[in-house]
């Protein structure tokens, strides 16, 4: 009864950002990259006919309020305030998903053939008769995007209700296919595999992988050269050739993402300071019609119904322009801003990079952390070092002895010095890396060195160990 008597039903009043139309479509504008901004304005001009393109006009925002209105019409369309619709993850992160989801739909590339279908073309040019190559499709199919066939012979010949030797023999012809090693049911078959394609059957690097592969996949050097009566000098030129096989072969035609980059974004160095310039000059330059001007100056012969169709389109237009003007603004003071913190990168080179993070730069851009988030999100900037994603500028930190911070991307560029200077026979140990790094200054712990070592796809001392 207590409990009953505590709970009650009432109004309360609270505060909470509402994201309309006219944001979702401000936010979508600010996060597209150019190519897709390019489409999606162009897909504007198509769907409002108070919008058209000017060719080489420089838009502000003046400019895009110099059409007819009333008062309320101007605070619609006033220029759009990211940080007020940011404030709440809930209010973008809807958006977010839809995003990362249109992306990978429209990153699919149609032109290049997958692996399934590469395979496919080829093993009509090695089977002899109909029941091969229904037998082939279906061992094709059971391959995965790495190359690797996910099931046994013994099991295929079940399901097909065919001879197991029947099937065996397909899976040889399909293992003879390109790329070589594909069909292979492990890996220690995939590399003989390969090793076969490249005339290399019973030479010492195809007697390693088919008699000592337990020792192999533990770099057991001493223990190969035993049982193969072999110099360990033999044994390590062996494994110097098995280093060169891909493990993964069927990753080249497994369907990727398109390796063509437009920079967003251009930094080029001008009498020795770096300056910043949007990558934008084939994206659609958008104005109001003057066409639709009489309408909205009262033309009697007008009904109301086409007046305010022309007033909702010219609302729209111009929230597109000043939206369109605010994300080219906003693009270049977030990458000045980076520019002027990463000072010593562009200078220096890695060594000298600062670590920073998202609100660092919308602190003194004077936006919110969600909107710096959206601006380098899909997008690449050009620059005297090269061509970067945004995001590779954003790090995290590692105190040093100092007092001060380092990058984690210049103490990952410090390890990978450390280990390509290292003794081959001798590599250095994460304990010795670590320590080494220590008596350099930055406060670092083994197992950070092995997170980082592991993220730069390097292998542990034992495995980079030579003889």
């Amino acid at each position: 009864m207590e409990m009953r008597q505590g709970l009650h039903l009432g109004p309360r009043l609270q505060q909470k950002p509402i994201i309309t139309l006219k944001i979702q479509q401000a936010l979508k504008i600010l996060q597209l990259p150019t190519l897709e901004l390019q489409h999606e304005l162009r897909q504007y001009l198509e769907s409002n006919p108070l919008l058209e393109q000017e060719e080489d006009v420089e838009l502000t925002e003046q400019t895009a309020v110099e059409e007819p209105s009333n008062d309320k019409q101007e605070e619609e369309v006033e220029a759009p305030d990211w940080s007020d619709f940011l404030n709440d993850r809930d209010s973008w992160e809807s958006p977010r998903r839809e995003r990362e989801e249109l992306e990978r739909i429209e990153k699919t590339p149609v032109s290049t053939p997958t692996l399934h279908e590469s395979l496919l073309n080829q093993v009509r040019l090695v089977t002899v008769d109909a029941e091969e190559g229904r037998i082939a499709e279906f061992i094709i199919g059971s391959i995965d995007e790495n190359g690797r066939l996910t099931i046994e012979a013994e099991e295929l010949a079940e399901l097909l209700k065919l001879d197991a030797e029947k099937v065996k023999s397909v899976i040889g012809k399909i293992q003879n296919l390109e790329p070589p090693g594909v069909g292979a049911r492990n890996l220690q078959e995939c590399l003989m595999i390969q090793l076969r394609a490249r005339g290399g059957e019973g030479k010492l690097p195809y007697r390693i992988v088919a008699e000592t592969f337990d020792h192999l996949a533990k770099r057991r050097i001493n223990e190969i050269a035993r049982e193969l009566h072999v110099s360990l000098e033999n044994v390590q030129d062996a494994l110097d050739v098995i280093s060169h096989l891909d493990p993964h072969p069927g990753r080249d035609l497994a369907v990727a993402d398109s390796p063509y980059i437009y920079p967003d974004l251009i930094v080029e160095k001008v009498d020795g300071d770096y300056e910043v310039f949007l990558n934008d000059r084939n994206v659609p330059r958008l104005r109001i019609s003057s066409a639709y001007a009489d309408i909205l100056r009262g033309d009697k012969d007008r009904g109301d119904k086409t007046r305010t169709y022309v007033e909702r389109k010219l609302s729209s237009a111009r929230w597109v322009i000043l939206a369109v003007e605010r994300r080219r603004k906003t693009m270049v003071e977030v990458m000045k801003t980076i520019v002027d913190l990463q000072r010593d990168f562009f200078d220096k080179g890695i060594s000298h990079f600062k670590p920073m993070v998202l609100q660092d730069v919308a602190t003194i851009v004077g936006v919110h952390e969600a909107t710096v988030a959206r601006v380098t999100s899909h997008k690449y900037v050009q620059t005297p070092r090269g061509v970067f994603h945004l995001k590779y500028f954003f790090s995290s930190k590692i105190k040093t002895d100092a007092g001060s911070d380092a990058s984690s991307k210049a103490v990952k560029a410090r390890l990978q010095t450390l280990i390509d200077q290292e003794d081959k026979l001798h590599p250095l140990s994460d304990d010795k890396l670590g320590a080494i790094l220590n008596d350099e200054g930055f406060q670092i712990r083994r197992r950070t060195v092995a997170k980082y070592r592991d993220q730069m796809g390097v292998l542990n001392a034992r495995m980079r160990r030579r003889v």
